[in-house]
């Protein structure tokens, strides 16, 4: 397979000059960039990162954009997203692998599929341990191929494995997502909202492809203990009801307009669709341990 019409990679950077700066020679090696646009979307904040990071840009050809800490991480991705020509686009972590021939596949993909708004492949999870490197196979969503717009959100969310965040999207709809989180200001900041809603907005607007190609190598870092979710008193928080809503409006607000479903029902349908993805997350056995842990007499 190969790329017809262009796509772009757009990477957000933040004080990882190191990992970044291998990541953009590999990229240099192993991208054509004729067919390729690569932009380092760069928030560093630590002494001397920045001007690092577009030494390294200049030295590899990549476009470099700077970013004061007045712009968040998601104000920063959308800047670069509303700066795309292309029909496709995939955010990439300024420490993780994309596979340049997974990528050509799913952009391939979508250029033949127009009904499909997200392809991606398989990933592999590593990181650097004591011992060596540690991998495994992981993160990888299955295909969704609903012809209702609803029935994939609710097929999507009720099986979820992870998000198509780093997945290869039309342009169009990913830069829709982010548009309404930056919109919505500090009730999208938890990223269960955040994560959520950027793959459930392409999701019913186009189908989900997971192709049997190797795709990305994601470093895996565990989530600091202060932002680990606890699904249980998340749902439970008295903001959660007016985070929902406004999530909830958001993905309606972007259904395809030649849907012809009752207001309520499409309601309902959002409403289990999100049901199935929470009640996956509080299981007895949680409860049961982090009741127990709390060593009431």
């Amino acid at each position: 397979m190969q790329i017809k019409n262009g796509s772009t990679i757009l990477i957000p950077a933040y004080n990882r000059f190191d990992d970044l700066n291998k990541l953009l020679h590999y990229c240099k090696e192993n991208f054509n960039f004729e067919m390729v646009s690569i932009v380092v979307l760069d928030g560093s904040d630590k002494a001397g990162e920045a001007e690092l990071i577009q030494a390294a840009c200049q030295t590899c050809s990549i476009e470099y954009r700077f970013y004061t800490s007045e712009v968040s991480y998601q104000q920063r991705i959308l800047d670069g997203l509303e700066r795309v020509e292309t029909e496709t686009v995939v955010l990439l972590g300024d420490d993780d692998i994309l596979y340049p021939q997974g990528f050509v596949d799913c952009v391939s993909f979508l250029e033949d599929h127009p009904n499909y708004s997200i392809a991606h492949g398989q990933y592999l999870a590593f990181d650097f341990r004591e011992n060596g490197l540690s991998y495994n196979a992981t993160y990888q969503s299955e295909s969704v191929e609903d012809d209702s717009p609803l029935g994939r959100l609710f097929s999507f969310f009720s099986a979820y494995v992870a998000p198509t965040y780093y997945a290869v999207n039309r342009t169009r709809y990913l830069r829709a997502s982010f548009q309404e989180l930056v919109a919505n200001g500090t009730e999208f900041k938890d990223y269960v909202s955040s994560e959520l809603l950027v793959s459930a907005i392409p999701i019913v607007n186009g189908k989900l492809k997971r192709l049997d190609s190797f795709y990305q190598a994601r470093r895996f870092i565990p989530a600091p203990q202060d932002k680990y979710v606890v699904y249980a008193k998340y749902l439970m928080d008295e903001s959660f009801s007016e985070r929902y809503q406004k999530l909830k409006k958001s993905i309606i607000k972007h259904l395809p307009q030649e849907l012809t479903v009752p207001r309520e029902t499409v309601s309902d349908a959002v409403d289990y669709s999100f049901a199935a993805y929470f009640g996956q997350r509080v299981s007895m056995q949680e409860l049961q341990a982090r009741f127990q842990a709390m060593q009431i007499s």
